[in-house]
C-alpha cells in the first residue's frame, strides 16, 4: 500500500487493500480467557499445596496454561479499516472472520456482568448474510461502535469526486489529472488534493468516474459501471449568480449547456424507485423526481441532493445516540430476546439511573412474563403433538385406519376425516370397564359381598362407590396376603414329623384314649396326603398334631403315673427324645433363629435328665419330680421358639 493512506493504527496482521486505511488494531482482552486464566490458579494454588512430584506436576500445568493464554492473546487480534472489519483468534488453531463494512446490516454492543466490572464491551456487527462477527473484551467498545457506524456511512456514500462546478468568469475547468498536478506543485511535499483521489497501484494510474464515482483506469475511453463516454470530463455550465438580470436568455443558456441525460441510467432508476418504492419524506421524494427528469438543470440537482443529504446527516445523528432515549440496560437486545438476556436487561435497568429506566421496567416484566408463557404454550403443544401421536398410533396398529402420511399434522386430519366418516370409532375409558365387569360377573358368578359390590360399581361407573370398592377389594387382598405369608412355611414333611413322633409316642401307651388319639392321627395323615389338600388344610392338620403332641399327650401320661408305679427310665427316654426333636426341628434348621438361649435350656433339660437317671429307683418320685421339672423346661424352650417363629415372620411380611 502506499504511503500516501495514512493508518490510525498499525498494519499488523492485515495486508491492507488498495485505498485501505487501518483505524484500529488491538489485542482482545485478558476476559477472554477467564477460564483458562482460572484453571491456571487452580492448577498452581493445588500444586502449591501439594508437596512432591504431583504438585510440581500441577505448577508447571498451570504455568503452561499461563504461557498459552499469553500467545493465543498475542496472536489474536481485532482489527477495523475504512473498508472492513476483521478478526483474528487463536495461536495454533486459529480463525479468521472479516465483514466489509458497505454489507453491514447492523452495529449493536454489550457488557455483560464481568466485562463490566473490568470496562470492556462486545461490540457485535452482522452483514447481509445474517452472519454475526462479534468483537469481545475490548475497552471503549462505545467508541468503537461509533468508528464503525461513521466508516458504514462513509463506505455506503457515493465517490466525492462527482461533478465539479466551472470556475466562474467564464475559466475553463480543469481536469482531475491537471488538478493533482497542479496541487503537487503549489504544495511542493503535500499529498494531492482529496478531491483528486488518484490511486496508485503496480504503476497503473486509476480515477474516479465524474458520473457514477466507480473507480476506473485513467486511459479507460468508458466508465464500464455507468457507460459514460467521457468518465473524467465534467459537464460545463454557466454561473447564474452574476448574472439575474438577464432573466429567461441566461436560464436557456444555462440549460443548453447541461449534458444530455434522457438516456442515462440514472433517470430510469430514479423513475423505478419512485413508482416502486413510493417514499413519503419530502426530500427523498423531490430527489427522485429531480433525478427522474430528463430535462433538469444543475441548480435543481443540486437543491435536491443538499436536502437528501441533510435528512440522511439528521437521521444517522439520531441513530448514533442511542442513549438518550433508551436506557442503557436494553442495550444489545435483539429483534426476538431470549428470557436470560431479557432477565439481564432487567437487572441492568435496576442498576441504571436512566429517567426512563423506571418507565421501562413494567414492559420488561411484561415480555419476561410473555416468554414464560410462550414456553408454556410450547410444552402444551408438544404434549398435545405426542398425544395425538399415540391416538394416531393406536389407530394404526388396530387397523382402523391406514394412514398415508407421515406427518403428525397429516395423520391427526386423516383421523379425524375416518372419524367422521365412522370408520373408526372413539370409545369412551368407562365403556370397557363396564363390559369387562358384566363379562367376569357372568363366567365367574362371584358369592362373596365384596366381589359382587366391586363389579356392580365398575357396571354404574359411579366413582365414588368403585373408590369404595376398590379400597375394600385391597384391604381384602392385603389380609389374604398376610395370612398366606403366614401359612405358606408349612409344609408335608413338618407335618409327617409330628405325625411320626405322636404314633411312636402312643404306640408306647396302652389305654383306650390313646388308641382314640392314634386313629385321629392317621386320619390327619391321610388328609395331609390327598392331593388336592390346599395350604389352609395343611395349617389346620399341623396346627392339631402339635397340640397333641405338646400339649395334650403329656398331660395324659402325667395324669396315668400319678395312680401307677413312676417309670423312670420311660419319662427320661422321652425327655431325651423330646430334646433331640427340638434339635431337629429347631436347632439344625432354621438358621435365621438365636439358638443361645434355647440350647442353654437343652442343655439344663439334660442335665435334669441324667440326674434322674442315677437316682434311678432308689428315689424314683424325685427322678420323675427331676424330669417333670425337665419337661416343662422344654415346654417353655418349644414355646420360645414359636413366639420366634411369629416374630419372623413379622418381619417378612413387613418387607
Amino acid at each position: 500500500m502506499s504511503e500516501e493512506t495514512g493508518h490510525e493504527a498499525s498494519t499488523a496482521g492485515i495486508n491492507p487493500l488498495d485505498g485501505e486505511s487501518v483505524l484500529k488494531n488491538v489485542h482482545p482482552s485478558w476476559i477472554n480467557w477467564k477460564g483458562r486464566l482460572f484453571s491456571a490458579l487452580f492448577f498452581a494454588v493445588i500444586g502449591l499445596m501439594i508437596s512432591g512430584d504431583i504438585g510440581a506436576f500441577l505448577v508447571v500445568v498451570g504455568l503452561f496454561q499461563v504461557l498459552s493464554t499469553f500467545l493465543s492473546r498475542r496472536a489474536s487480534r481485532y482489527i477495523v479499516t475504512n473498508q472492513r472489519v476483521k478478526k483474528k483468534i487463536g495461536l495454533l488453531g486459529s480463525s479468521t472472520q472479516e465483514a466489509r463494512l458497505d454489507s453491514l446490516n447492523g452495529i449493536s454492543t454489550d457488557s455483560g456482568f464481568i466485562e463490566g466490572i473490568f470496562g470492556k464491551g462486545t461490540v457485535s456487527v452482522t452483514d447481509a448474510a445474517r452472519e454475526t462477527l462479534a468483537i469481545k473484551g475490548v475497552g471503549n467498545y462505545q467508541d468503537l461502535a461509533r468508528t464503525l457506524r461513521e466508516q458504514q456511512r462513509q463506505t455506503s456514500q457515493p465517490g466525492r469526486a462527482g461533478y465539479q462546478q466551472q470556475p466562474p468568469g467564464g475559466q475553463q475547468s480543469q481536469s482531475p489529472q491537471s488538478q493533482s498536478a497542479s496541487g503537487s506543485a503549489a504544495s511542493g511535499s503535500e499529498p494531492p488534493a482529496n478531491g483528486s483521489e488518484a490511486e496508485t497501484d503496480e504503476g497503473t494510474s486509476r480515477e474516479r468516474c465524474l458520473s457514477c464515482g466507480s473507480l476506473i483506469d485513467d486511459s479507460a475511453g468508458f466508465c464500464p459501471e455507468c457507460g459514460a463516454e467521457e468518465p473524467f470530463s465534467p459537464p460545463t455550465a454557466s454561473d447564474d449568480d452574476d448574472d439575474d438580470a438577464s432573466g429567461s436568455a441566461a436560464d436557456d443558456a444555462s440549460s443548453n449547456s447541461e449534458p444530455e441525460f434522457r438516456d442515462h441510467p440514472v433517470v430510469d432508476a430514479a423513475d423505478a424507485v419512485a413508482s416502486r418504492e413510493r417514499p413519503d419524506d419530502d426530500a427523498a421524494r423531490e430527489l427522485c423526481r429531480v433525478l427522474a427528469d430528463p430535462d433538469v438543470d444543475r441548480r435543481s440537482v443540486e437543491s435536491a441532493l443538499r436536502d437528501a443529504v441533510g435528512a440522511i446527516e439528521e437521521a444517522e445523528e439520531g441513530e448514533t445516540e442511542p442513549e438518550r432515549s433508551v436506557p442503557d440496560g436494553l442495550a444489545g437486545l435483539g429483534e426476538s430476546p431470549t428470557a436470560n438476556q431479557l432477565e439481564s436487561a432487567r437487572g441492568r435497568l435496576l442498576r441504571s439511573d436512566h429517567p426512563a429506566a423506571s418507565a421501562t421496567l413494567p414492559v420488561v416484566d411484561r415480555a419476561i412474563q410473555l416468554e414464560a408463557e410462550r414456553d408454556q404454550a410450547a410444552t402444551e403443544r408438544d404434549r398435545y403433538r405426542e398425544a395425538v401421536e399415540s391416538i394416531c398410533d393406536a389407530a394404526a396398529r388396530g387397523g382402523a385406519v391406514s394412514f398415508t402420511a407421515s406427518d403428525p399434522d397429516a395423520r391427526a386430519e386423516e383421523l379425524v376425516k375416518a372419524v367422521e366418516r365412522g370408520d373408526a370409532v372413539i370409545e369412551s375409558p368407562g365403556t370397557a370397564w363396564e363390559s369387562a365387569a358384566a363379562e367376569i360377573e357372568r363366567s365367574q358368578r362371584p358369592q362373596t359381598t365384596e366381589a359382587r359390590d366391586l363389579l356392580n360399581a365398575f357396571e354404574t361407573n359411579d366413582t365414588e362407590e368403585m373408590t369404595a370398592s376398590l379400597g375394600a377389594a385391597v384391604e381384602g387382598l392385603e389380609e389374604l396376603g398376610e395370612l398366606r405369608s403366614g401359612i405358606m412355611d408349612i409344609e408335608e414333611r413338618d407335618i409327617q414329623r409330628r405325625v411320626d413322633s405322636l404314633e411312636e409316642e402312643l404306640g408306647r401307651t396302652d389305654g383306650s384314649v390313646y388308641r382314640h388319639l392314634a386313629d385321629r392321627v392317621r386320619e390327619l395323615e391321610a388328609m395331609a396326603n390327598e392331593p388336592d389338600v390346599d395350604e389352609v388344610q395343611l395349617y389346620a392338620i399341623y396346627q392339631e398334631c402339635t397340640f397333641y403332641d405338646r400339649t395334650l399327650v403329656p398331660r395324659l401320661s402325667r395324669s396315668d403315673g400319678s395312680s401307677e408305679n413312676v417309670d423312670v427310665a420311660r419319662l427320661a427316654r422321652d425327655i431325651e427324645d423330646r430334646i433331640a426333636s427340638v434339635n431337629d426341628e429347631y436347632v439344625s434348621v432354621r438358621a435365621d433363629h438365636n439358638h443361645t438361649i434355647p440350647k442353654h435350656f437343652l442343655d439344663l433339660a439334660d442335665t435334669l435328665c441324667d440326674r434322674a437317671r442315677r437316682m434311678g429307683d432308689e428315689q424314683p418320685y424325685q427322678a420323675a419330680g427331676q424330669l417333670a421339672a425337665a419337661s416343662d423346661l422344654l415346654d417353655h424352650v418349644e414355646e420360645l421358639y414359636e413366639r420366634n417363629e411369629y416374630s419372623v415372620m413379622l418381619r417378612r411380611l413387613r418387607g
